[in-house]
């Protein structure tokens, strides 16, 4: 028995559809109207997928199990197999899967549920409801980016306006253009450059890993602000215009040009240059200016 029909007539090549059968996990009773597709190539006949009225597939898109709901649009040869799209357009050979696998895909203005991959894509406005490990991903957001889950970003490039990462946050081989960037728990960069006017990064645990990150300030205008209850960092750069606040451990790292650091915590093997200044947040605070000297372990 089949799970819908077509509604004609078909409209510039596509037909919206009616449930011929309850799909109760959705919230389907025979006789609603569903989205648009392209023929039943699109959505199987045999499965529990639907798609609500102002959703559509296209192309050789399928759907199989799984939601796509909102003014979702799926195209080309992606594929849902189980798991909800909410406000999501999937472009390429994107597959979903509750464990989400998305290879060179397009998906904007949506959510994304279902830990897993997504590799070689682009996403554009979503939201990461899950778990996800990204590689060679453009991300973009105009507004906010928001991280529920743990997230492993490499070689990711960022234009945020606004970040938030809810769980554990590691970046490697990553260059990234934020207004403002929070994460509340712990944070690793690796090979990591994070650089732009008037920015404000706040962490909860911070570590900077070996590979040369560099955090920079652009301009003696717009400071990169950084707040950390904890920040490691190990052979990286801060430099330019870039304020520090927080509990800080450096090792064998640099602090130069007008960076201005205001901490508690430790720094060994690091140069201080230029007009760089680091300020004690203690009863004996120091400042110092240009060279500290190296192989010196400075703690207050």
């Amino acid at each position: 028995m089949k799970k819908y029909e077509l509604l004609l007539p078909a409209k510039k090549g596509a037909y919206q559809i009616r449930s011929l059968v309850d799909i109760p996990e959705h919230g389907v009773k025979a006789g609603d109207i569903g989205g648009w597709i392209r023929g039943e190539h699109n959505l199987s006949q045999e499965h529990n997928g639907w798609v609500d009225e102002t959703s559509s597939i296209n192309d050789d898109a399928v759907v199989y199990d799984g939601l796509v709901q909102r003014d979702s649009h799926l195209y080309g040869t992606s594929k849902l197999l189980k798991g909800t799209l909410v406000s999501t357009r999937l472009e390429g050979d994107v597959r979903v899967d509750g464990d989400i696998s998305i290879i060179n895909a397009s998906i904007e203005n949506g959510e994304l549920t279902g830990k897993g991959n997504i590799v070689d894509s682009m996403l554009k406005n979503v939201t990461l409801k899950d778990n996800y490990a990204l590689n060679n991903v453009s991300v973009k957001a105009e507004e906010e980016l928001i991280c529920y889950a743990k997230q492993v970003w490499s070689n990711v490039g960022m234009d945020i306006e606004c970040g938030k990462v809810e769980k554990d946050f590691e970046m490697r081989d990553t260059m990234g253009m934020f207004e403002s960037l929070n994460v509340f728990e712990t944070s690793l960069l690796d090979y990591v450059t994070i650089s732009n006017p008037s920015l404000s990064l706040t962490f909860g645990d911070a570590d900077v890993r070996t590979g040369y990150s560099k955090i920079a300030g652009d301009s003696n205008e717009a400071p990169v602000h950084i707040f950390a209850d904890v920040l490691c960092m190990l052979s990286s750069r801060i430099t330019g215009n870039v304020v520090v606040s927080g509990k800080l451990k450096m090792d064998e790292s640099v602090i130069e040009d007008f960076a201005d650091v205001n901490v508690l915590g430790m720094m060994k093997n690091t140069r201080v240059s230029g007009f760089s200044v680091v300020v004690a947040e203690d009863d004996d605070t120091e400042i110092i200016d240009h060279v500290m000297n190296e192989n010196k372990e400075y703690r207050f």
